[in-house]
């Protein structure tokens, strides 16, 4: 299984998949916080 991963992780810098890792990051960060908003906004609307 770590072979595979091994694999994959060269295939990825190959193919300069990891150009711009900062952007990414920033995409998960957002659309995570995105989630958390939706599911306050559903608890609160549960509530009254």
């Amino acid at each position: 299984m770590g072979a595979g991963a091994a694999l994959i992780f060269v295939f990825a810098v190959k193919q300069d998949y990891f150009r711009d890792i900062e952007d990414t990051k920033y995409q998960v960060f957002w659309s995570d916080l995105e989630e958390m908003i939706d599911q306050i906004e559903e608890e609160t609307d549960y509530e009254r």
